[in-house]
């Protein structure tokens, strides 16, 4: 647990918000999504490999500079996948285009909950936000510093330790091609997009 996080608010949030939020999609036929953004490494996360017995590890493509490539995404206890990604990082009028591609694909009034970061709050958003019927899409903020109370969590640790697990990329050209091939398979995964909304610490019961 993070020593910053307000135990009480969690508390709340998952006997009390959480719920309170569900019972209002339910009845205005809401959909609920959790989103936020991730950063991939052209360095791997190892999960465990084989290597000559008595030598020393090397990788000798492991990226000093730590050059990233970035993920937003969104998922819905149907199984929905709205995703964008990207070289540069994500600006407010990155989000504003991300908010517009999820309104877009989802016909019903939506639920977004993401944490408190600036570019999620910030005036580009705002002003975006009130250019939408009323209700369109309501965005509610989780818990600071509680990031395992969002469900998306999970779609970065699948992608990272799953499907791109002891992974070394040589550049952000290779691993924009292999991590878009993850992404648009995962698309497909909406069966196992469901599973996420049932880890314990999303409290989604």
């Amino acid at each position: 647990m993070d020593p910053r996080q307000d135990a009480k608010e969690v508390k709340d949030w998952k006997t009390q918000t959480l719920p309170d939020l569900q019972v209002e999609a339910r009845t205005e036929n809401r959909t609920i999504f959790y989103a936020d953004e991730s950063s991939f490494l052209l360095n791997p996360h190892f999960q465990g490999t084989y290597w000559p017995k008595n030598e020393s590890f090397q990788l000798h493509n492991w990226d000093k500079q730590f050059q990233t490539y970035g993920v937003c995404g969104a998922i819905s206890e149907q199984g929905d996948w709205i995703y964008q990604h990207q070289e540069k990082s994500f600006k407010g009028e990155d989000m504003v285009r991300f908010l517009k591609q999820l309104t877009d694909k989802i016909p019903e009034k939506i639920t977004l909950i993401w944490d408190g970061a600036s570019i999620h709050h910030c005036k580009k958003v705002k002003a975006f936000l009130e250019t939408l019927p009323k209700g369109r899409l309501k965005v509610v903020r989780q818990p600071a510093y509680s990031p395992a109370l969002n469900a998306s969590e999970q779609v970065w640790n699948y992608l990272k330790n799953v499907s791109l697990r002891n992974r070394v990329f040589k550049n952000i050209e290779a691993l924009k091609k292999e991590l878009s091939k993850a992404l648009e398979k995962f698309e497909q995964q909406s069966k196992l997009i469901t599973q996420f909304f049932k880890h314990p610490e999303v409290a989604f019961y």
